[in-house]
């Protein structure tokens, strides 16, 4: 399983957090939207798609963002989206 684990500090929280992941294709093969607080966020991704289905072992990418309209303060900051690469070993 692989671990999406931030921090936000502050006193208002973002309204969202959403994680979507797609395979190399660029096609999407899963998405969660996590209600946003103040402290620690964590989802584990077990990898299956949003069917359920187990993915085939490769290469994903991630795009990490808050959402809603008090993301614009994290901004500023220049983490309200992070992206990067996964790779499944089954």
């Amino acid at each position: 399983p692989t671990r999406f684990q931030c921090t936000l500090s502050g006193t208002t929280p973002p309204d969202a957090i959403q994680i979507t992941i797609t395979n190399l294709k660029g096609q999407l093969v899963r998405t969660v939207g996590l209600p946003g607080h103040i402290g620690t966020n964590e989802w584990v991704w077990n990898g299956t798609d949003d069917g359920g289905d187990a993915l085939p072992a490769g290469l994903y990418l991630y795009h990490f963002q808050l959402t809603g309209l008090n993301a614009s303060a994290f901004m500023l900051r220049s983490v309200a989206s992070l992206t990067g690469r996964i790779l499944l070993i089954r």
